[in-house]
């Protein structure tokens, strides 16, 4: 069987023996000097997938579904009420912050499939990048047919948790609406954890790591 290098797209190509030294994204502590290596070969085959997150989308969503609620919690006169409607317009540099606090969330409970370099982040900064790309790094036995509910789960969780955020300054924790949001929230979350862990029928998960 010949052996295998990563391939950006998940799928796996035979090493080229007349260029031995894999690209800068081999993703193992050691690098191979030549083919005879005993390491060349990958022995547990990994493969990358990425979640794309566009921060004005996720901040479009969010304020669509406050729009929802400030049409529906009309005032007496039949107006809506401004501390809602407004609040994207008013607020948007808090609601990036959130944003921004919630992917990190949602990667630390994948984090031990993340692949990310180090950076540094100075405190309270916002993303300047639109789009934050997730690259996970799976292992040969997750189920690659659940990626598009694990990337909807993302999605509803940052959504519900920047939601809750707002709703617990301007309408109180106990409110039903921020309560409603919480639970939502919350399951993404766990599912989120499931998902990212999830074996393909009939195969072996190996832990690489507790939660």
């Amino acid at each position: 069987m010949d052996k295998v290098i990563l391939h950006e797209q998940g799928k796996y190509k035979p090493i080229d023996f007349g260029r031995p030294m894999p690209d800068d994204n081999w993703p193992y502590p050691h690098r191979p000097v030549s083919p005879n290596d005993p390491n060349f070969g990958i022995k547990a085959p990994k493969f990358e997938r990425h979640i794309f997150i566009s921060r004005d989308q996720i901040f479009y969503d969010i304020d669509s579904q406050i729009s929802i609620v400030s049409g529906a919690r009309r005032k007496g006169d039949g107006t809506e009420d401004d501390t809602l409607s407004n609040a994207t317009t008013t607020y948007k540099q808090q609601f990036f912050r959130w944003i921004d606090k919630h992917i990190g969330i949602a990667k630390n409970k994948m984090q031990t499939f993340v692949l990310e370099q180090f950076k540094t982040t100075k405190m309270n900064s916002i993303s300047q990048v639109e789009e934050v790309d997730i690259t996970l790094l799976m292992p040969e036995w997750w189920d690659d047919t659940i990626f598009d509910q694990l990337v909807q789960s993302v999605h509803d969780y940052i959504v519900n948790a920047v939601l809750q955020e707002y709703f617990i300054i301007t309408l109180t924790s106990k409110d039903p609406v921020t309560v409603d949001k919480g639970l939502l929230a919350a399951t993404s979350l766990d599912e989120i954890k499931k998902l990212s862990n999830s074996a393909k029928p009939g195969r072996i998960k190996k832990n690489l790591a507790p939660f």
